[in-house]
């Protein structure tokens, strides 16, 4: 009997329980008006037997491990939502849901201060980058510059510029570099076509921004 309790009991513990679960959530309240992340980890079950719903609003399946929640501004203000395994209810997570946050963002120019820079402080690592007006934006939302066109007015030189090709990155390129850090106080750099561009891959053209160099 004892052994029979034993050799029971191996079993049982054995016997691998198969429960999925929410994975790491990327933000801490979701948005009306964009595509909110839900990640599922699996834990050994099968996709197939997974399924994911909210309370409210419209989820989508992007794979079998992401799914996106979307609604316009409802009443509610939180959501619920529900992770199944074959039809049981395994893990449910509540958020908050809000507008989201000012998205006025503007792009600076690394080291420039009210429109202008030292020549010194012009370095490998100098280029365009966005910041945004709300602190509370959501990381994973904002965008990063991707590529832009670099023009140079010297002073005393009317109508006359150049214009080199599309910078692709955020800082500037070798060649672009080189010509900037050649050039004397009094003369204008103009950054535009800026475009930026965030993790979904969505594009945003920034507005032009003007850097006078100095000694």
């Amino acid at each position: 009997m004892i052994q029979a309790l034993v050799i029971m009991t191996m079993f049982i513990n054995s016997v691998v329980i198969l429960t999925p679960e929410f994975g790491k959530f990327s933000r801490d309240k979701f948005y009306y008006g964009v595509e909110n992340p839900i990640t599922v980890k699996f834990n050994g079950a099968r996709p197939e037997d997974i399924s994911v719903k909210v309370s409210e609003g419209n989820v989508y399946k992007r794979n079998d491990s992401l799914y996106v929640f979307t609604t316009h501004p409802i009443e509610s203000k939180e959501i619920k939502i529900k992770l199944y395994y074959k039809n049981l209810l395994v893990d449910q997570k509540v958020f908050e849901l809000a507008g989201i946050p000012d998205p006025s963002n503007r792009a600076i120019f690394s080291g420039g201060n009210n429109g202008q820079i030292k020549l010194s402080s012009i370095s490998k690592e100098s280029g365009l980058e966005l910041v945004y007006t709300d602190p509370n934006y959501p990381e994973d939302l904002k965008h990063v510059i991707k590529q832009y066109n670099v023009s140079i007015f010297k002073k005393g030189v009317n109508n006359q510029n150049v214009t080199f090709v599309t910078n692709i990155g955020v800082n500037l390129t070798d060649a672009n570099l080189a010509t900037i850090k050649s050039l004397k106080a009094g003369d204008k750099v103009i950054f535009d076509n800026i475009l930026a561009v965030n993790k979904s891959n969505q594009y945003m053209k920034v507005n032009n921004i003007s850097i006078q160099l100095i000694d």
